[in-house]
């Protein structure tokens, strides 16, 4: 079992432009977060976020430290930017890319080890 959690973050914010499209959020397991950095930074047309537009290593991470830190489940907390989500084509298109990279991310069973 994983624990993959979404928010939507606004395109501005106090004047400024944030440049990601993306974001993946984590703490100190870096087992999901790390291999879906890696594929989504693949991806050439998308600004990737490490802990951006948020930290994951703050108490806003409250899915990752309640359900995934606390349980030992490999997790992450992906924030997509509002303006790639707010059409359903927009969202059909995050929804399959999603789901075509963390497909064989979620079917590697290192991720399930336990982390020491």
């Amino acid at each position: 079992m994983a624990l993959i959690s979404m928010h939507s973050f606004t395109p501005t914010i106090d004047g400024f432009a944030r440049p990601w499209h993306a974001g993946v959020l984590w703490h100190r397991d870096a087992r999901l977060p790390r291999p879906l950095l890696a594929a989504l930074c693949a991806e050439p047309a998308l600004v990737v976020g490490d802990n951006q537009p948020y930290s994951g290593r703050d108490e806003r991470g409250f899915s990752i430290q309640a359900h995934g830190e606390n349980h030992g489940l490999p997790h992450v907390l992906i924030e997509l930017r509002q303006d790639q989500i707010d059409t359903p084509e927009g969202a059909a298109g995050w929804a399959a890319r999603l789901a075509r990279l963390l497909g064989p991310i979620l079917a590697d069973p290192a991720l399930f080890e336990a982390q020491r």
